[in-house]
């Protein structure tokens, strides 16, 4: 499986599962305040009104410009470091950089290459934007007869518009078209190369239903085709709508409620024979709290509960398995605001079960107290 399909899967397949973002590339870290309230369900993460939104919903470039984001994971190799500036008269430009992934599977080990760089412009009544996105890693041999130069790459290019529809409703809508191929240095064995192309869009909605009450859409689609020789492919798609409402119960708590449907399916073709293999979560339900505790610390917490289920099937065998799971999961976090800054937490699970930490600093897992970090700096 190659691994912008592995990519894909991560952000299909197993939405419901992990976090991981909508579209069919290697997606930026996910927002730490987002993921805090998601209760580990990603699709969650788009019923959040929030500054990081400008990076998957790419029409509020402009409306959340003006800070340099910093996001780390210990332990992890999805680091990043993003900023985005407005000018009066010339909109707001954005830069990411991101470290990716390293490989061990591969004859390639290193950094993979990942930079993001987009536009944003404020128009009477609605925002444009649009962003390039690069990853990729290369490399040459000293044996160019045995195996000459391997390379593997991808460019994206994504759209998209935040339109206010009304004093009471904005629509978000995104969309992101990308191109991927693979040459392993080897001209004898064509079948393992690959290329790819494929897309994802997403639409939601910000409706103030009353004045406590805002009532939140959001679809998202994708689909990704990988092709290796010409008798070999690999189609990924990708299906997910919800709806949330975030009821602001006083100044300092807010409640969010979720529901949502969330379908994926991989076929691998073989010549004349598909294997498919396809994920349901229906329903999947959600809550999550955010609480200002003062004005210096917010506290937030989440969880979800989905009904899971997968089936395989089997051309050669004719038959098809059925399994079903209902995964619970919760997140825990919060905030620390210090003047311009804002810095976001998302603690470990694991390191809260284990007492022996809170006193000596040590625990059975060797898991560290902070799952992930971001830091924004607005100016």
């Amino acid at each position: 499986m190659s691994r912008m399909n592995r990519v894909l899967l991560t952000a299909g397949a197993l939405l419901m599962l992990v976090s991981s973002a909508a579209m069919a590339f290697d997606p930026f870290p996910n927002p730490v305040r987002n993921n805090t309230l998601s209760g580990g369900d990603s699709f969650n993460t788009n019923f959040i009104s929030d500054s990081n939104g400008a990076y998957s919903w790419f029409g509020r470039i402009y409306r959340n410009a003006d800070h340099v984001r910093v996001t780390w994971a210990p332990g992890s190799e999805a680091q990043g470091l993003g900023f985005i500036k407005s000018e009066k008269t010339y909109g707001a430009y954005m830069l990411h950089l991101q470290s990716g992934y390293t490989y061990y599977d591969r004859q390639l080990e290193g950094e993979y290459n990942h930079f993001t760089l987009g536009y944003g412009y404020a128009f009477e009544n609605f925002d444009l934007g649009v962003i390039y996105n690069r990853q990729g890693i290369s490399a040459n041999f000293e044996d160019p007869e045995t195996r000459a130069e391997v390379s593997e790459s991808m460019n994206s290019l994504g759209a998209g518009i935040t339109y206010d529809m009304s004093e009471e409703t904005v629509f978000d809508a995104t969309f992101m078209f990308s191109t991927g191929s693979e040459d392993d240095g080897v001209d004898e064995d064509p079948e393992n190369d690959w290329e790819g192309s494929g897309f994802g869009a997403g639409a939601r909605v910000f409706h103030v239903w009353r004045d406590d009450v805002t009532l939140i859409p959001v679809f998202t689609f994708s689909s990704f085709t990988d092709k290796y020789g010409d008798d070999s492919e690999e189609k990924s798609t990708a299906f997910a709508g919800g709806l949330a409402f975030d009821y602001t119960i006083n100044e300092d708590n807010d409640l969010y409620l979720y529901l949502s449907y969330q379908s994926s399916k991989l076929e691998d073709t073989e010549g004349d024979d598909t294997w498919e293999d396809t994920h349901t979560a229906m329903p999947g339900i959600g809550a999550a709290v955010e609480h200002e505790l003062t004005d210096m610390f917010t506290m937030r917490m989440g969880a979800t509960k989905n009904w899971i289920k997968h089936e395989e099937t089997d051309p050669i065998d004719e038959t098809t398995d059925e399994m079903k799971s209902y995964p619970w999961q919760f997140t825990f976090g919060m905030g620390v605001a210090l003047g311009d800054w804002m810095i976001d937490l998302e603690l470990n699970q694991a390191w809260m079960y284990q007492a022996g930490y809170w006193f000596h600093g040590a625990d059975a897992t060797n898991q560290p107290p902070v799952a992930q970090m971001e830091a924004k700096l607005w100016f």
